[in-house]
């Protein structure tokens, strides 16, 4: 009986054993590591582990048609605006309000004035407030690119060249380095709007570059700046006549540097008369031969002490008489200068109409300071 027994108690378990059985049983079934295939498992986890990566992807492709073609549009939009921007900061800020200037009021073409005229309206709100919008509207476009441009092209190396360099810089800066005018003109309504909305806070920002820059000025030239200026609009293939011009420019710029005691007539050779020389026969053929058409008079017996000047023409009019005198004829003033007075001021005193004879004295209303005369032609010989 005992054999029996002890093989019938194997069989039947006890309750707490079955209940342990069933505890066991229920947590197999759970973790499904029991009833499950190999396979079958390995399956299930190769696409809870896809659907986990491509859900938090960063650059996982748009989800449907629409949302491509919106991230497609918005990334050609920023490129386009990227390079906007960037030919113009480099367009605008590098024309010089002094040839705008001069486009504005000589340029021959229509289109050309008045496209100098927008942008010297543009110009002066301030070039420190432009940079500022242009700067800031160009990060704003850069830092939104990537986000849409990332997602359509994917992340590598071709998205940085095709938007950044060659798009958005390379291209853009050189069209505005040789359109820059043009390209400013254009664009000067949208700037001045968007000067306005951005203003609080690119206006703060201009005020501070223009405290500590300080403002911009236009910078004009210097005369010997001028001289090679006008020298370099001369090419050996010029023409004479255009030749002619600058090398007039340049003696008129030095005009103002040259001085009046460089050009006089030495008084020792000097044709002068004397208070009492008479009008003889003698002395108008001397005066009708020198071809001068005023002459200093000066006192007798002093030949640095003048009186004034006389016209040829009131002498030669005159009857030849040894009883007639000088002193018996019109003398007129003779204005006196200081030596170092400019040949562009003696030529705008001669322009006046004042006097056609100047005498240089070293003092000037003064007696025997006398250096010589300076006449209109003398002064204009310089040109």
């Amino acid at each position: 009986m005992k054999p029996e027994a002890q093989t019938n108690s194997k069989l039947t378990d006890s309750p707490e054993r079955r209940q342990d059985s069933a505890i066991a049983f229920s947590t197999n079934g759970l973790g499904a590591s029991s009833i499950i295939e190999p396979d079958t498992i390995s399956s299930v986890h190769r696409h809870a582990h896809h659907r986990h990566r491509h859900r938090h992807s960063p650059h996982h492709p748009p989800r449907s048609t629409a949302e491509l073609v919106i991230k497609i549009v918005a990334s050609v939009l920023l490129v386009l605006l990227a390079g906007l921007f960037s030919g113009l900061t480099i367009g605008i800020m590098g024309l010089d309000e002094l040839r705008l200037s001069v486009l504005a009021e000589g340029s021959t073409v229509s289109r050309e004035r008045e496209d100098a005229r927008a942008v010297l309206s543009l110009l002066e709100r301030g070039r420190h407030w432009i940079l500022v919008v242009l700067l800031l509207g160009n990060v704003i476009v850069s830092e939104s690119l990537p986000v849409c441009l990332d997602s359509v092209v994917g992340d590598g190396l071709a998205a940085v060249i095709v938007s950044t360099v060659a798009i958005g810089a390379i291209i853009p800066q050189a069209f505005g380095v040789r359109h820059g005018l043009a390209l400013g003109a254009t664009a000067a309504p949208y700037i001045l709007s968007l000067m306005r909305i951005l203003s609080p806070i690119a206006y703060p920002m201009a005020l501070l570059l223009d405290l500590v820059l300080g403002k911009h000025a236009i910078r004009t030239y210097s005369r010997d700046e001028l001289k090679v200026f006008f020298t370099l609009h001369v090419s050996p293939s010029s023409p004479a006549p255009s030749t002619s011009i600058v090398r007039m420019l340049t003696r008129v710029l030095d005009m103002e540097r040259r001085k009046v005691g460089h050009i006089m007539t030495p008084l020792n050779k000097v044709m002068s008369v004397a208070l009492n020389s008479p009008v003889d026969s003698r002395l108008l053929k001397r005066i009708a031969s020198s071809s001068f058409s005023r002459l200093p008079v000066h006192e007798v017996g002093d030949t640095h002490a003048f009186r004034g000047m006389l016209l040829v023409t009131t002498l030669l009019k005159s009857k030849a008489s040894a009883q007639l005198l000088v002193s018996d004829l019109e003398i007129l003033p003779l204005p006196e200068i200081h030596p170092s007075v400019t040949c562009l001021q003696t030529l705008n005193y001669f322009r006046a109409g004042r006097s056609h004879l100047l005498l240089v004295s070293r003092s000037p209303g003064h007696g025997n300071g006398a250096l010589g005369i300076v006449t209109m032609d003398d002064v204009l010989q310089v040109l």
